[in-house]
């Protein structure tokens, strides 16, 4: 697909050009897809390798619409620099994971609760016993008792112990 094709298939909105599709969701609006030579291809790099050249690295719009495509726009950044300045940094965060783990909790969609987590802690019986009892998988029973799994959000304290 060449620039000029590449132009006619999109919405020319000032200076952004927004590739037409048909895509339902959000993800494919902002990051819209197309074949180029029978391979899925994201526009917004086709349309920047087509005027630049080759791409080391991701390409963000700096004219702050999701959806453009225009070379004009485009900054090469890392993509550590990307996921920063899509706020996404965060994504993966140890804050992110207890909030995830307290909402699953809050609706009970666990099959253990924390004083369950307590006893398993405190046992001393082996793994696939207790795993056993309250009906869930070994492996879990072991990363409760590591710290790893059911941490207990509630205690400030409850992460500033020794590390293993």
């Amino acid at each position: 697909m060449n620039l000029k094709t590449l132009k006619f298939r999109c919405n020319v909105v000032g200076e952004c050009w927004e590739f037409r599709t048909d895509a339902k969701s959000v993800l494919r609006k902002h990051h819209p897809m197309a074949k180029v030579d029978g391979k899925p291809k994201l526009m917004r790099r086709h349309a920047y390798e087509l005027v630049r050249g080759s791409l080391d690295g991701c390409l963000a719009p700096f004219c702050e619409n999701p959806a453009c495509i225009n070379p004009a726009h485009q900054k090469v950044m890392t993509i550590a620099q990307r996921n920063k300045l899509g706020g996404k940094a965060a994504a993966n965060s140890p804050t992110r994971g207890a909030k995830v783990a307290q909402t699953k909790r809050e609706r009970g969609l666990t099959k253990i609760d924390i004083d369950i987590a307590h006893a398993i802690r405190a046992s001393e019986e082996a793994s696939d016993v207790e795993a056993a009892r309250y009906g869930i998988d070994p492996s879990l029973v072991t990363k409760i008792r590591r710290g790893q799994g059911w941490k207990d959000y509630t205690n400030p304290f409850s992460g500033l112990g020794a590390r293993a």
